[in-house]
């Protein structure tokens, strides 16, 4: 209750929210387009497969030396990493949603002469609609993480780094209250996700009605 009062608090609050939206939404649209065009192309498939194979597996946290020497210690730092972080459900998902497309669908469209952006937009989009979802949702998660992680660790703004200052100070009441206070925020965003997604994806059985 005490938190809630508190100006700085909410100002925490803002800023994590605002890292990690800037952060999600950049992560999300680098993994569409870059998914989608995997999936949807061999050539590209090809071309960025190894690439994105190697750089996959590497923790994010482990570049958090090297973006803070290019970068320093605020927001810019904190956008990079939670968008690194981001990017990979969203692209994977991306890649699996293009390859799921009705063969047979694909066919009759090319049969009937929709031109390639008019198969995009009414076949490929809507059928890997759900798994981009997926993907976003998943990412919604690790960009929350990043986000605390970056105030934890660089001092980034946001209530990461106010628990940091909370437990050095002794104020273990106030971090508690801080870490709870991201749990909280997390399941608020879950929730909102399911309820975005059950309303731009009616026809998937894996959103359509979740939160009836």
């Amino acid at each position: 209750m005490k938190l809630s009062g508190s100006g700085m608090f909410w100002r925490d609050v803002l800023d994590t929210l605002g890292i990690w939206f800037v952060a999600l939404s950049i992560g999300t649209l680098l993994g569409v387009i870059v998914g989608l065009a995997m999936g949807a192309s061999q050539w590209v498939s090809a071309g960025l497969g190894g690439l994105v194979e190697f750089l996959r597996p590497i923790p994010t946290v482990a570049l958090i030396p090297v973006v803070v020497v290019l970068y320093g210690t605020g927001f810019t730092s904190a956008y990079i990493l939670s968008a690194l972080g981001a990017v990979w459900p969203v692209l994977i998902h991306s890649v699996y949603g293009a390859h799921a497309v009705d063969p047979v669908t694909r066919d009759m469209a090319k049969v009937f002469g929709l031109s390639r952006s008019r198969q995009f937009a009414v076949i490929t989009l809507p059928s890997a609609a759900p798994f981009i979802a997926m993907g976003i949702r998943l990412s919604m998660a690790i960009a929350l993480i990043l986000t605390i992680t970056a105030g934890i660790v660089i001092g980034s703004p946001g209530l990461g780094n106010s628990i940091t200052h909370s437990a050095n100070a002794g104020a273990f009441p106030e971090m508690y209250g801080l870490i709870i206070s991201t749990g909280v925020i997390g399941v608020l965003l879950n929730l909102a996700s399911l309820w975005l997604f059950d309303r731009w994806l009616p026809w998937s059985d894996e959103f359509g009605g979740a939160t009836k």
